[in-house]
């Protein structure tokens, strides 16, 4: 390290003889013994080089205003009018039973035309997926209801991978592909079916 006395008096021969160039004189410095221990731990190349610590901001942080409770309710409001049945007997015992019962009708003759199942028998030792209806009120801009939707639908979180179902497979034909394959059929003169 440099003395400071013989760094400021090199500043200023420096700043004196600015314009005439000035052969580069020797410099001597003295190290203090223990200064030299620490300047060796300092420069050591097995240690990685300190990164300073990072700085933190001290700016109060407040939430902006238009999200303050106030304005929330006063803009809001949350309305939980959930009057859908959640079981079967619910959706009978209700003074729309017969309108979810059609529904639940037309969910099975839907069922059974598209064929969505086969009727077998359960291997030995295992127990069937078991299933759900959901329903739901299906209403206008207006709010009045247009329909009633009546689902049955699978309980898969009971399933096990390996033993009650493979690899899954969800086939989705995409507009492109669809447009690709009737570009085709009509360059070729195929007929589409």
């Amino acid at each position: 390290m440099y003395n400071r006395d013989v760094v400021f008096r090199e500043v200023k021969d420096v700043i004196k003889h600015e314009v005439q160039p000035k052969e580069p004189m020797m410099i001597e410095f003295e190290v203090k013994e223990e200064e030299s221990d620490s300047v060796v731990e300092e420069e050591s190349e097995d240690e990685e080089p300190q990164t300073p610590a990072v700085r933190r901001s001290v700016r109060e942080r407040r939430q902006p205003e238009r999200y303050s409770p106030s304005a929330f309710y006063s803009n809001f409001a949350l309305s939980v009018t959930d009057d859908d049945p959640r079981t079967v007997k619910e959706a009978m015992d209700s003074k729309d039973g017969k309108l979810w019962k059609e529904a639940m009708v037309d969910e099975m003759a839907s069922l059974h035309k598209n064929e969505a199942w086969d009727l077998v028998e359960s291997p030995a030792g295992r127990k069937p997926i078991g299933s759900k209806w959901v329903f739901k009120k299906k209403t206008n801009a207006k709010g009045k209801v247009k329909k009633y939707k009546a689902r049955l639908v699978a309980k898969g979180y009971s399933q096990v991978s390996g033993i009650d179902f493979g690899d899954i497979f969800s086939p989705v034909a995409k507009v492109t592909s669809i447009k690709l394959l009737l570009s085709v059929a009509a360059a070729f003169d195929f007929e589409v079916e």
